[in-house]
């Protein structure tokens, strides 16, 4: 017997409810928007509608994937930071409204014809926002994992942005042998957890790649390769700009003292303790 639209919906958010998933029917919309490629609005007004068939089982196969705990995310295949939707999936960090403060900081603070560097840039969302947003800077991303750099390179080409650069490099070998011009801003979300603690994320979190993850015994292990190996490469007057988990800020701000006499750092809307900066005198 066909189902309409409106019958799915609510056929999926129970399913999803059941499961204990949050936001069930929030989280149900927007896997039938998924399947049917079509708005929110368009199944509000049209919900009565009869769906086709392989709506139904594709949605049907969406639920089942997120009732088992992949990321909502990746079974979208993309998701909205900044105002631009990116690609993500499996092998990808999956971008947050909080990282959004890196973006701000670095479309105030760069000077006109900038050389912005995103270090750990995973699907590049950081660094092609940034690059969107000003289009007068020179943007590199830097990313080193295969499965990321596949959807930064992709999210660079579905954004046509053409002041963006795609760059595959670790961070720790540092800056001078990328032969790249010397940065006005760097960005960086690197990865913040403590290797100690991974196993006690969420679900969907522990479906993230752990290379995106783990920081190190104490989190930190990042940081301190930003310090050591890129702060001094920073042009003189520039900024490093970086995100850290609750808690962190501190520490964070205490690897950069005696290297910087600019260090600040800003809450994110919740009002945690989110981004650190550290300007090169």
């Amino acid at each position: 017997m066909s189902r309409t639209l409106d019958e799915l919906l609510a056929e999926a958010a129970a399913k999803l409810s059941d499961a204990g998933v949050e936001n069930a029917r929030r989280e149900a919309r927007l896997l039938l928007e998924g399947c049917t490629g079509k708005s929110r609005d368009y199944i509000l007004l049209r919900g009565s509608e009869t769906a086709d068939g392989d709506v139904e089982a594709k949605l049907r196969r969406y639920v089942e994937r997120r009732i088992s705990g992949e990321p909502l995310q990746y079974i979208l295949g993309e998701w909205e930071f900044m105002g631009y939707s990116y690609r993500v999936g499996k092998g990808v960090l999956i971008p947050r409204p909080e990282t959004e403060l890196l973006v701000e900081t670095a479309v105030n603070y760069a000077p006109r014809g900038a050389a912005v560097y995103d270090v750990c840039a995973g699907t590049g969302c950081i660094g092609i926002s940034t690059a969107k947003m000003r289009p007068d800077t020179s943007v590199f991303c830097i990313e080193k994992f295969d499965d990321a750099f596949c959807y930064l390179t992709e999210n660079v080409e579905k954004h046509d942005a053409r002041n963006v650069t795609a760059v595959k490099a670790d961070i720790f070998p540092g800056i001078e042998e990328l032969k790249l011009p010397q940065p006005d801003v760097i960005l960086s979300n690197p990865p913040y957890v403590k290797s100690g603690e991974l196993n006690g994320l969420q679900q969907e979190v522990l479906r993230e790649p752990s290379s995106a993850l783990d920081g190190g015994c104490d989190g930190l292990m990042f940081y301190r390769a930003l310090a050591e190996r890129w702060f001094p490469f920073l042009k003189r007057g520039g900024i490093l700009v970086m995100e850290c988990g609750d808690g962190q800020a501190k520490e964070v701000a205490g690897i950069f003292f005696g290297l910087s006499g600019r260090i600040d750092i800003i809450r994110d809307f919740s009002g945690t303790e989110r981004v650190v900066t550290a300007g090169k005198d």
